[in-house]
């Protein structure tokens, strides 16, 4: 590989403002893209299954991005998976 192409691990990429309120200088933040990367969807539906019980319209909202961010019908499918997951947990038969 070269330079360019070197995975770079985790580094600065991205500088994150609030739309109300200042933002903490010393708050650590990881940027996931969702619209482009699967494994980025994929740990949004994972976070989304770990607040449904505290916030399920996030849970809700994550749920329905990812989904249609999905590029593909196995990546679609395999969302949809842990969606069908979380309405089990949050809404037991």
């Amino acid at each position: 590989m070269t330079d360019q192409t070197e995975p770079r691990g985790l580094y600065k990429k991205y500088q994150v403002t609030k739309i109300e309120g200042d933002t903490d200088p010393n708050a650590l933040y990881f940027v996931l893209r969702l619209d482009t990367d699967h494994a980025a969807r994929v740990a949004a539906i994972s976070y989304a299954n770990r607040v449904a019980d505290e916030n399920p319209t996030l849970a809700k909202d994550l749920y329905e991005v990812c989904i249609a961010c999905a590029q593909t019908p196995a990546q679609r499918r395999e969302l949809e998976k842990f969606q069908v997951l979380m309405m089990m947990k949050t809404h037991p038969i």
